[in-house]
């Protein structure tokens, strides 16, 4: 939940030189948000699979629509692991209650992530 700039600034604090600091910042869209939805959002693969995989073990319900959007990634590995994330979110079973499996063609998970997505992203009252 912390940003990229929070943990620069702690970093130079702590250590009292952060030599790519600048260049670290320069490189993101938005130094400013949490420093998981950068990851998520990212344009590595397996750094978008380790901020899912973090993202449940820590919580991190805040993420839970990058996640989601995971559930479409290029790669069947980062589904994999978009879909336990997921699940654990958001307490659902995608598999049963959606017929959602990571191995799915697009054309085949197309109308099943609107579901998921109305299902996991509408507000609850």
């Amino acid at each position: 939940d912390k940003s990229i700039s929070w943990t620069v600034g702690h970093m130079q604090q702590w250590y009292g030189t952060l030599a790519n600091g600048a260049a670290i910042l320069q490189q993101l869209p938005s130094p400013t948000e949490p420093a998981g939805k950068a990851w998520i959002q990212g344009t590595h693969e397996a750094t978008r699979l380790v901020a899912a995989e973090a993202a449940v073990v820590n919580g991190a319900k805040w993420l839970l629509p990058d996640v989601v959007g995971m559930l479409d990634d290029p790669y069947l590995l980062n589904r994999q692991f978009a879909q336990k994330s997921v699940q654990g979110l958001a307490k659902v079973d995608l598999s049963e209650q959606f017929g959602y499996w990571y191995y799915q063609t697009k054309k085949e998970r197309k109308a099943t992530l609107e579901k998921i997505r109305d299902f996991v992203l509408k507000p609850k009252n």
